[in-house]
């Protein structure tokens, strides 16, 4: 079950159970601000984010910082969600290193590299995990997964919701 709680940009702790993310499908990106891969990424994630948010699609990304000033990792977060403009929920985990992210994410056997993807079906299973991103500058690559990310996404969305997930309408 993945399963943490992380301060947002605004410092409010944010969780994927909360009820905002409860039937829905979950991207969670492990990434930080300093990575070109990331950065690619987020803007890839960001795109998807913007197509399927009104049909069930939730990301959550969490930015592991070169800086332990909590205050200059939170600035450099700011910028980086306004000069990319991201729309998605993005928190902020705290130091850029294999023990600090294993420790605040102890769902995971390891972190082999950033970015790392979760892939989180409406009934809160994961689905896949993947590592690394074939960026725009791969060429091929990147419109092949990119095409295969895309239908994968749909699948997920298409997919029913457990009974004990679904909230009653009154």
């Amino acid at each position: 079950m993945v399963d943490f709680r992380f301060p947002d940009l605004d410092g409010q702790l944010v969780s994927p159970t909360d009820p905002l993310f409860k039937g829905k499908a979950l991207m969670v990106q492990i990434m930080g601000s300093w990575c070109p891969n990331c950065v690619d990424e987020t803007n890839l994630l960001n795109e998807l984010y913007g197509t399927y948010k009104d049909k069930g699609l939730e990301v959550i990304a969490i930015a592991f910082e070169r800086y332990p000033d909590t205050t200059r990792a939170m600035a450099g977060l700011r910028h980086f969600q306004r000069t990319l403009g991201v729309r998605h929920t993005l928190l902020y985990g705290g130091v850029a290193n294999k023990e600090n992210t294993a420790e605040k994410l102890p769902f995971l056997d390891h972190i082999m590299s950033y970015p790392t993807c979760i892939f989180v079906d409406r009934n809160g299973k994961v689905r896949r995990i993947r590592t690394g991103f074939y960026g725009p500058s791969t060429g091929e690559h990147y419109v092949t997964y990119k095409r295969n990310l895309d239908a994968f996404v749909q699948q997920l969305l298409e997919e029913p919701i457990a009974h004990a997930n679904r909230v009653a309408l009154r």
